[in-house]
């Protein structure tokens, strides 16, 4: 699950990490955001090393008014947890942090999605 893949280096134990909001993680290459994102011999490249296998792209999201967003610049991805009935639980990478970001935000928005099987 998006909740391990963007787990913590060091001593910080993981359900602090899970728990905690905003930019986690170092901002370099040991950093959960460099590890989830494709590198730049994937098409489209980004600035990763995609060590996690989690090949995140790119792809920005669709606003509550139907426009797109940081398409090329950043990757908003739900995970599988509520945060109300209105908000859930999403993950955040972008160009040039090497961090992953938590937060809630509106159900109403486009983000990615990544379903596995168990």
């Amino acid at each position: 699950c998006i909740e391990t893949m963007i787990s913590p280096t060091g001593s910080t134990p993981l359900s602090t990490f899970q728990g905690n909001t905003g930019w986690r993680g170092a901002n370099s290459a040991a950093g959960p955001g460099h590890k989830m994102k494709v590198t730049s011999s994937h098409s489209p490249s980004w600035d990763g090393s995609n060590a996690s296998g989690f090949t995140a792209l790119p792809a920005g999201y669709r606003t509550n008014v139907g426009g797109f967003y940081s398409l090329g610049s950043g990757a908003y991805v739900w995970t599988a947890t509520e945060y109300s009935a209105t908000r859930a639980w999403s993950r955040y990478l972008i160009t040039g942090n090497f961090q992953g970001h938590r937060g809630n935000y509106g159900k109403t928005l486009g983000f990615s999605v990544r379903c596995l099987q168990n």
